[in-house]
């Protein structure tokens, strides 16, 4: 679950592109799946708990004003999440190993190796979401 609530954080105070969150702090449950690459039903159960346990909050999107916008198309959403205080509290710790762990790991790693690292894991989740054209679409030289 630990995923999740890095994500939601990540959107909200991160400021990352993927998923996206309104200026609210608000994420699709459509864009939160389709950034972690889960199936529906095990989203929900995780977003259940989660909201049971007190670190983030669910709701059906406004069928009025600007978030209305979100509902219309053909990826539309009607709910969305927000992380609450006691969810970012518990990302940051997460993150933190995370960073403390990547820095150990990869640290001594040259940009370029990054880069390359980036890319196959950028292809990874996009062969695992079902996209076509996934190895051009990373930017990933398929002979790697």
């Amino acid at each position: 679950m630990a995923d999740v609530l890095i994500d939601l954080y990540g959107a909200r105070r991160l400021g990352w592109p993927e998923p996206k969150a309104s200026k609210e702090g608000f994420v699709t449950v459509r864009a939160l799946r389709d950034s972690l690459v889960h199936s529906g039903a095990l989203l929900s159960v995780r977003l259940k708990s989660l909201k049971a346990e007190g670190y983030l909050e669910v709701e059906k999107i406004p069928h009025v004003g600007n978030a209305a916008k979100i509902r219309q198309g053909p990826r539309s959403s009607r709910s969305w999440v927000r992380i609450l205080p006691k969810g970012e509290d518990l990302a940051k710790k997460i993150w933190g190993r995370y960073e403390r762990l990547s820095q150990r790991l990869l640290g001594d790693l040259t940009q370029e190796v990054l880069d390359h690292h980036f890319k196959v894991n950028k292809l990874i989740h996009q062969r695992i979401a079902g996209d076509e054209d996934s190895d051009a679409d990373a930017g990933v030289d398929s002979k790697l």
